[in-house]
Order: C-alpha cells, then sequence, then structure tokens
C-alpha cells in the first residue's frame, strides 16, 4: 500500500496482469482491498481494470507504429519461451503461477527467419494477433472479434 498515498489527487491507476492470483495462490500476500478504500477516497483516484481486447481495433496503429521499433532494436521486450510442445502443459502453469516475464510462448518447430527486420517484426506481431484472436474466441466466443 506504499505507492497509493504517494498518488497525486485524481490519480489513475490501470488493474492488469492478475493471472498469478488466479488459482487463489499468493492472497494471502495482498493487501485486502478495505485498507485502501479511505486513500482510494481522500485522493479521489480512479481504479480501472484494462483487457486488452477491448482496445483491439487499435491493434494496426500500434503494429505500424512499434514493429519499425521492435525491428530497429529502438524497442526491447522479453518473453518466456518453453522448448517443445510437450512443455506446454508446464508452462502453461508456471504462467498461472506468475512465473513467466513478458510473453509465454512455446516453440514447436524452427523460428522462420525473413529476409527484413520490419516484415520479421510485422510478422510476429500478425501471427501473435492471429492466435489472441483464437483465444479470444474460445474464451469469449459471443464477443466482438
Amino acid at each position: 500500500m506504499s505507492v497509493l498515498p504517494q498518488m497525486n489527487i485524481g490519480g489513475r491507476i490501470a488493474v492488469i496482469g492478475m493471472i498469478a492470483w488466479f488459482s487463489g495462490a499468493n492472497m494471502d500476500q495482498t493487501i485486502p482491498l478495505p485498507a485502501m478504500w479511505r486513500t482510494i477516497l481522500t485522493r479521489r483516484l480512479k481504479v480501472q481494470g484494462v483487457i486488452v481486447f477491448d482496445h483491439g481495433h487499435r491493434r494496426p496503429d500500434f503494429e505500424s507504429e512499434v514493429a519499425p521499433l521492435v525491428a530497429s532494436g529502438a524497442l526491447k521486450y522479453t518473453e518466456s519461451v518453453a522448448e517443445g510442445l510437450e512443455s506446454a502443459p508446464g508452462a502453461f502453469i508456471e504462467r498461472l503461477k506468475g512465473g513467466n516475464l513478458g510473453k509465454q510462448l512455446v516453440r514447436v518447430g524452427a523460428t522462420p527467419r525473413l529476409s527484413h527486420p520490419i516484415d520479421d517484426a510485422g510478422a510476429r506481431m500478425r501471427a501473435r494477433r492471429a492466435s489472441s484472436r483464437q483465444l479470444q474466441a474460445a474464451i469469449a466466443p459471443n464477443a466482438p472479434q
């Protein structure tokens, strides 16, 4: 709770990435929400959940801006990569425990190499977008695509 008292009046807090608590593990290490209400109230803070699927319509703009930065090395990212399909169940469990950094991926074959780094970064982003759409359809079949 040490950050909340430092928040500016009218500050905004985005709530994201709670997969580590999916199973209810580590909940004893969190600060109970009622203990934070007074600070949220007196600082007039806005706390809002953010889900990536709510912003899918902005993905093309994001890709056109970010792909060249990734390709040039100006923007770096971290991802956890498990090797082989047989490691997928363990990688999934680790993800639920919060044991991954960045995206949790499972490599099941050779990483394709394209001729141009910008094409390569764009291809990786398009592949992730396709897999995100498949995941979204599986999780929420009636959600807008």
